[in-house]
């Protein structure tokens, strides 16, 4: 979700400028110090639900649901990526998870950070795959 949020702040961001800039004008050209008081009560209203519907739009789509469950990832010969739900020994009377399978023309970039590969999906905005990075020291542990 903090990457939903930062990528939607950074292209969508200075629509919340919009009334909070308007209202701080009105204020100041009228002088009534009404209109102050409501610009901190926009942002303790607007933000929260701007952040429940991205939550309900974006951290409930498949992908994001595949990418939280523990999963390992089959790369196959064509580019496309497979995560394959690992169910642990407690969890015998959990319901199957399905796989996800995102073909190779799906991927629009792939975005390789210290402990992830972000992938970006074609025609999909703000739809990502979060995969970990296993590090062989961590192996073991």
């Amino acid at each position: 979700m903090r990457l939903v949020a930062e990528e939607w702040l950074l292209t969508r961001g200075w629509m919340l400028l919009i009334p909070l800039v308007g209202l701080s004008f009105a204020a100041f050209k009228t002088g009534d110090f009404r209109l102050w008081v409501v610009i901190p009560v926009l942002v303790c209203l607007i933000l929260p639900l701007i952040m429940v519907t991205l939550y309900y739009k974006y951290a409930l789509t498949p992908e994001a649901i595949a990418a939280v469950w523990p999963h390992r990832v089959r790369v196959s010969a064509d580019g496309s990526l497979t995560l394959i739900p690992v169910i642990a020994d407690e969890d015998t009377d959990a319901a199957p998870r399905p796989e996800l399978r995102v073909a190779a023309r799906e991927i629009k970039t792939i975005d390789e950070r210290p402990a992830r590969f972000i992938i970006h999906l074609n025609d999909k905005p703000f739809r990502f795959l979060i995969i970990t990075k296993i590090h062989p020291q961590n192996e073991n542990s």
